[in-house]
């Protein structure tokens, strides 16, 4: 989403570090993960291998799932083991290979099983899901499509083909999807969330505002959404210049996380953006922790790209030059601002230093300049 605060409202060249909490670089709303398979109608030429696979399906829902692979694969050394079991276990281990990461060793069983029956829908949306995981949307999309008539069998199908319209930037796509998933996931947040994301990434704030406050009014069991529901609306406000808004549910956010410092620094901009500067300096002082560890601040040190707000949009710009680590400058920056305006130049300047100490020559120019213009 656009950043103008940081900018514009605050009138300076940079953005100030508006960093994301490791909550919101792990998206809250992810799609459900692949069920446990269960055997497909047809006949059993193998009768004990049942219960094999019933083993193997019992260890992956225990979240064993070295263990499932172990035994879905010696299952598949049974003689004349039938097509009904072996395309079961295809699917099931991979969706233990799913579940570890060995994406590429997933979709291969996906595909065998798919091979033993093309009319395999459960292979297909299982696929699209591993698919999506590692960025081939295209593939996850046709797999989707490729099962659009058995939508109805899968409760979750419109919302996670939003997600992934979502992730392939298809968002108005992913916006019919998700508001036709909302039809019969009233009562889930993500969906909301997930739409909500969808209406900032096309700059509608409004609905996405209105989205984002059904998530949050919906109260979801996931911690996480709901921290990131409250840090998404916040920062809408803010870039509507909303401040009371903002500051509310930026508030509410360090109820649920009280070191939160990704929301504290929200606070504090919106706090000096409405002329609150005590308010602003008490904010920032608890950022500001010389003998802290970086990773106790902020997950990744680093300004984010004006254009865009949120972790995934990162730049690494003084990551690898931060010269103290555990300091961010730019609370020190906005610590410094609002020093000045309470008329306290002396602390002003003496954070505006230690920014300047902390940010790599050449990287931010416009703190040095800012330096010098405190001391006149």
């Amino acid at each position: 989403m656009k950043l103008p605060p940081a900018t514009t409202l605050l009138g300076v060249a940079f953005a100030l570090a508006l960093r994301m909490s490791a909550a919101v670089a792990q998206d809250a709303a992810q799609p459900p993960r692949p069920h446990i398979p269960v055997l497909a109608d047809g006949p059993s030429a193998t009768p004990d291998a049942v219960a094999d696979i019933q083993r193997a399906s019992d260890a992956e829902a225990l979240g064993n799932h070295n263990a499932a692979i172990d035994l879905y694969t010696q299952v598949l050394l049974i003689p004349q083991l039938a097509p009904r079991e072996r395309r079961t276990v295809y699917i099931g281990r991979g969706v233990a290979h799913g579940n570890i990461g060995e994406f590429e060793a997933a979709i291969a069983d996906f595909t065998r099983a798919i091979a033993l029956d093309p009319n395999l829908s459960d292979a297909y949306y299982d696929r699209a899901l591993v698919e999506s995981d590692i960025g081939r949307y295209a593939a996850a999309l046709s797999d989707l499509a490729a099962i659009a008539s058995a939508a109805s069998n899968y409760p979750s199908y419109y919302y996670y083909r939003g997600y992934v319209h979502f992730e392939n930037n298809d968002f108005d796509e992913a916006i019919s999807d998700l508001t036709t998933a909302s039809l019969t996931m009233a009562k889930d947040a993500s969906v909301y969330y997930r739409r909500a994301k969808a209406y900032d990434a096309k700059g509608d704030r409004a609905s996405a505002i209105a989205d984002f406050s059904t998530a949050i009014r919906l109260k979801p069991a996931d911690s996480g959404l709901l921290q990131s529901a409250y840090r998404w609306r916040g920062t809408e406000d803010f870039a509507l210049m909303r401040y009371e808004e903002a500051i509310a549910d930026f508030s509410a956010l360090l109820k649920l996380n009280p070191n939160d410092a990704d929301a504290t620094m929200r606070r504090a901009n919106a706090y000096y953006s409405q002329g609150r500067y005590a308010a602003t300096v008490a904010d920032t002082s608890q950022l500001i922790h010389v003998n802290a560890l970086a990773s106790a601040l902020f997950p990744w040190p680093g300004v984010v790209d004006p254009s865009r707000c949120f972790a995934d949009r990162i730049v690494d710009r003084y990551n690898a030059g931060m010269r103290i680590p555990g300091l961010d400058p730019y609370a020190h920056v906005l610590r410094a601002r609002a020093y000045l305006k309470l008329g306290r130049k002396n602390d002003a300047v003496a954070d505006y230093i230690a920014a300047v100490n902390a940010i790599p020559a050449g990287a931010d120019n416009a703190v040095s300049a800012e330096l010098a213009r405190a001391r006149q």
